[in-house]
């Protein structure tokens, strides 16, 4: 999994859910001028990551399908900071959009990759990804719309909770696993 296919089913899912949103909802920056054709959109943006530390201990081998021990460094797994920006020229229409969304992760906090467009990953890699709202005070709201440079607009915030990323090189080493263990030192065939 990773952040772009992430992003890329969120979207697809609240395009399905409003089919008055079909194919106006778009991975863009909004500090940005809106891509072509996005100027009466959904503007997602990635603004924040974070490692999710709850899940960075715990073992970095496993038994193979023969036996033998794969060592491997566990993958990282993160948090994305994600704002829904309503980009319309009638405000009261951009308000209505928030709802949309608001609507939309509201009935469905949840995903996994039995609910379809998966994008571009493969078949077999599996994933769950829980979608919260964040609650910004009015300091942290001009934070935001301050570093990003532009006007605010009807917007929200959501955390996108336990996204693994791993290299595909997923081995750093095979080995025989221990099997026995003598404490008097004397070897052993």
């Amino acid at each position: 999994m990773d952040i772009k296919n992430t992003i890329h089913i969120l979207s697809k899912h609240l395009e399905k859910y409003h089919p008055d949103l079909e194919g106006k909802v778009h991975l863009a920056n909004v500090a940005e001028d809106p891509p072509t054709g996005a100027d009466e959109s959904i503007l997602i943006t990635l603004i924040k990551v974070e490692e999710e530390m709850a899940l960075k201990n715990g073992v970095h081998h496993r038994l193979n399908h023969r036996f033998k021990t794969e060592f491997k460094n566990r993958p990282v797994y993160v948090n994305l900071f994600l704002l829904f920006t309503c980009n319309h020229v009638t405000y009261t229409t951009a308000l209505t959009r928030l709802s949309q969304v608001i609507e939309f992760f509201q009935s469905r906090p949840f995903f996994t990759e039995k609910d379809g467009e998966a994008g571009t990953l493969a078949k077999e890699e599996k994933f769950r990804l829980i979608v919260e709202l964040q609650n910004l005070s009015m300091e942290q709201l001009n934070h935001v719309w301050g570093f990003l440079g532009g006007k605010q607009k009807p917007s929200a915030v959501y955390k996108v909770r336990m996204i693994p990323l791993e290299a595909k090189e997923k081995l750093s080493g095979i080995g025989e696993p221990i099997l026995e263990v003598n404490v008097d030192g004397a070897t052993t065939v």
